[in-house]
């Protein structure tokens, strides 16, 4: 009788490891408390498909959201946390160190880094094959406002500039990105150990 306990929680712990998103937001933690103005969405697997079909209307023959369309269809997840401080100074940039630490030592490539004065945006990818990408991080902080988006699954840099400004997701200019030889030259390569 106790087998099958012995293999249920395996595999309970296997499937609770699959509903978590492969991206670590716990290093956001700490902005829950320093304001009451969050938005945490999580839109994976039917949740996604499903927010997927909202996206223009069923007269809407706009081609663009069509595509947008089957992107998002295609996409494993997309998961967005944007917290909105009352005043000036209640985060800095320090605080967000502990994220960008992350997508270092997790081999994410920092394409564009965008800076207006105080505000600043960033856009990491995860490259795979093919000139696409595995997963996109951006980070846009104002100083007043901080959004962090993760989007699992592949797609490429137009791809990328569709979901701009769609779902969430804030609209980065990627116009200087014209192809990706560029990011295969500064994808970072493993460091030799030494024996």
């Amino acid at each position: 009788m106790k087998r099958p306990f012995i293999l249920t929680v395996p595999l309970l712990c296997f499937r609770l490891a699959a509903q978590q998103p492969p991206f670590d937001f716990k290093s956001l933690d700490k902005f829950d408390s320093m304001t009451e103005h969050k938005t945490k969405i999580t839109l994976d697997g039917d949740m996604l498909k499903l927010a997927g079909r909202f996206l223009g209307s069923d007269d809407d023959k706009d081609k663009d959201v069509d595509s947008i369309k089957n992107l998002v269809s295609n996409l494993k997840g997309i998961y967005i946390r944007n917290y909105e401080f009352d005043k000036d100074g209640q985060y800095t940039q320090a605080d967000i160190e502990p994220l960008r630490a992350y997508l270092k030592q997790q081999q994410w490539t920092k394409i564009v880094e965008q800076q207006d004065g105080k505000e600043l945006s960033e856009v990491y990818v995860q490259p795979i094959a093919n000139e696409k990408f595995g997963g996109v991080a951006i980070i846009a902080a104002e100083t007043r406002e901080l959004t962090v988006v993760y989007i699992s699954g592949a797609m490429n840099l137009s791809d990328l500039e569709k979901l701009g400004g769609n779902m969430g997701i804030p609209d980065v200019d990627l116009s200087d990105l014209k192809d990706l030889n560029n990011l295969k030259k500064a994808t970072p390569k493993k460091e030799k150990k030494d024996d």
